[in-house]
């Protein structure tokens, strides 16, 4: 048996900050520092995490030695001083790339992925308790389709609704995968949704409690690009209601698009465009507010570094809004880029967080004290064998490292 040695992950924010210019012209405060420690034994590359009410935080991933030969899959859970309380091992044919994790009401990890098997991959959901203890796990899908769960989101009287991609011909599949699981892990009904258009790949779905029914975001397109981002309205019991186009131009980034419930009820979906053919290497970092109705509140966007793909959004506590994404601010290195919008998204800063080698952004917290946590990862060799290590450090309301 593999043992599992868990170091704190301690960022070691001391070194020097730079105000320089980034590769858009724009300035931007930069922090270079050597900012990870690393997992012995498992190189963890986390694919999503999660803050807890006692502030412990839970991150789940892959440990990868080889990019073309995969470990076991881990979840980690954290102490608030970063100490670790637990290293989970899972199911070797799970695949936590693409994968969503939410905490549920009853405060139970609930995380969906694809899961390997021969000649195929399924859709696959599990919840467990928060110190790891599988509570129910289910596997389904066609056995002669590679199907993978890409979000799920919880309904009432602790249901779950799964969203799946089928991976079907290159540039031909017009179906997606949608089913409801039940308190038991039970499948209430499993559908094919059929669609109108080519699907490039399927993004997210949320639950709307103010008229109990369900939103799916997915990039559209009919070649290597996405050129139509669309969201689909359904009933809990997975009967369609309505669709709305939210952007249909040949300047969407792939697998760039995202959305979160926010504060009132309102819906954020957030995505990047390439710049024009005049400037491609400018890109802008797009928000559109939407009610349940799907009706546009508002629609805003700015120019982020280059290249910049957004990875996470949060609402903080004094309506700002801190976008988290993955952008080569002064070099082509990839950096971790922290940007704080006020409530009209104007930009009130904008940070980078690089090391030696590329780093990219995976998700962020606002902690009760309003510090701003960051989770990410970061590759620190450039050969082959690429360790892929993960980061985390904590900065002040103003993107400060502490």
């Amino acid at each position: 048996m593999r043992t599992l040695i868990f170091f704190a992950l301690i960022a070691l924010l001391s070194a020097c900050q730079d105000e320089t210019e980034s590769l858009t012209g724009k300035d931007i405060e930069v922090f270079q520092e050597e900012i990870f420690n690393s997992l012995v034994d498992y190189n963890l590359t986390p694919d999503d995490a999660e803050l807890l009410p006692d502030n412990s935080l839970i991150v789940i991933g892959s440990s990868i030695d080889n990019i073309l030969s995969p470990k076991d899959p881990i979840s980690v859970r954290l102490k608030e001083n970063r100490e670790c309380i637990n290293v989970f091992p899972q199911d070797g044919r799970i695949v936590f790339k693409e994968m969503d994790m939410i905490i549920s009401e009853d405060e139970h990890l609930v995380y969906c992925s694809e899961l390997r098997r021969s000649g195929n991959t399924d859709l696959f959901i599990q919840k467990s308790s928060l110190s790891g203890n599988p509570v129910w796990v289910n596997t389904y899908g066609d056995k002669n389709l590679d199907e993978r769960a890409v979000s799920v989101t919880e309904i009432l009287d602790d249901n779950y609704v799964v969203l799946g991609d089928i991976l079907g011909e290159l540039f031909q599949n017009k179906e997606y995968h949608l089913s409801r699981v039940d308190s038991n892990g039970d499948i209430a009904w499993s559908k094919t949704i059929e669609d109108e258009s080519t699907i490039s790949e399927m993004r997210k779905v949320l639950y709307l409690s103010s008229d109990n029914t369900i939103l799916v975001l997915g990039e559209y397109s009919n070649g290597p690009t996405p050129t139509q981002l669309k969201l689909t309205k359904f009933s809990v019991d997975g009967l369609l209601l309505s669709s709305r186009v939210i952007v249909d131009n040949e300047r969407i980034w792939n697998s760039s698009s995202d959305m979160r419930l926010m504060e009132g009820g309102n819906i954020l979906i957030y995505f990047t465009e390439r710049g024009n053919s005049s400037n491609s290497a400018n890109t802008q970092i797009q928000l559109v507010n939407i009610n349940a109705q799907l009706e546009d509140n508002w629609v805003r966007s700015y120019e982020g570094v280059s290249p910049n793909i957004v990875e996470y959004t949060y609402e903080a506590s004094n309506g700002d809004m801190l976008v988290l994404s993955s952008g080569s601010a002064v070099s082509d290195d990839l950096d971790i880029v922290l940007t704080r919008l006020d409530s009209n998204s104007e930009v009130k800063w904008e940070k980078a967080y690089r090391t030696s080698s590329s780093d990219q952004g995976i998700k962020l917290f606002e902690k009760p004290n309003q510090n701003i946590l960051i989770i990410g990862s970061s590759n620190h060799n450039f050969d082959f064998e690429v360790d892929f290590e993960m980061v985390m450090f904590e900065t002040d309301s103003n993107g400060v490292p502490q």
